[in-house]
């Protein structure tokens, strides 16, 4: 059955991306367990170098993304982990704490416990590089980073076509929590929840929905099926 679904949802994304204004997301909300890092598993390198920089002007040139992208950014204090081969970035990481409001999909995350949490997010690398073991290099930094924050959980979404994603992060743990689906026609958005309240109607970018997320490491084994709650 689910895997008819997922038929059904790849053939009718693909009729939508083709219409003007109209699109359809599919994604796993999951939970990253800033535990421990993953150097004991690689091995010793000097091709890449990594940067925190919590300057969102700073890396607009850089990482190509719209202009009212980079502003919504900086609004929120995000920060971008970078990736340096020589003098070439080549991938990036995207986090954001305590809470954060997506780009494109109408929902703002809200993080709990404040100050454990980060929600990350456009993590990008370069295609010349996909087949490196850059990905873990980047990760294991960010590890670190997040790790000298305070920092127990990292929470993102995976889109459920992204199969190179979903299997990298596999590897590090990761847990789905919840799910979305998205169906938008030009301003409205309609959302199928995996949790009560189950469906969510936006009719313009004003109409946000709260999704409030508690960190499992922080929580009682009881409270292990309630860690997901929307809000309006």
């Amino acid at each position: 059955m689910k895997q008819l679904l997922l038929i059904l949802f790849k053939i009718t994304y693909k009729i939508l991306s083709r219409i003007p204004g109209c699109g359809l997301y599919y994604v796993n909300i999951c939970e990253q367990p800033i535990r421990s890092s993953i150097s004991s598993k690689l091995q010793p390198q000097q091709k890449f170098r990594f940067e925190v920089v919590a300057d969102t002007a700073a890396v607009e040139n850089i990482c190509k993304r719209p202009e009212w992208v980079m502003r919504h950014r900086q609004v929120q204090n995000s920060v971008c982990i970078q990736a340096w081969c020589q003098d070439e970035v080549v991938a990036w990481f995207w986090y954001c704490a305590d809470e954060y409001t997506d780009d494109f999909m109408r929902c703002r995350y809200v993080l709990s416990p404040k100050g454990k949490c980060v929600w990350d997010y456009d993590v990008y690398i370069k295609p010349e590089y996909r087949i490196s073991r850059l990905f873990a290099y980047l990760w294991d930094f960010a590890f670190h980073h997040l790790q000298q924050q305070g920092i127990t959980s990292s929470f993102s979404t995976i889109a459920v076509l992204n199969i190179a994603s979903k299997t990298a992060h596999s590897r590090l743990d990761t847990k789905v929590v919840g799910s979305i689906i998205i169906l938008e026609v030009a301003r409205v958005q309609l959302m199928l929840l995996s949790k009560f309240p189950f469906f969510y109607f936006s009719r313009g970018p004003g109409r946000i929905k709260t999704i409030s997320l508690c960190a499992s490491s922080e929580t009682a084994s009881a409270m292990a099926n309630k860690d997901l709650h929307f809000k309006n």
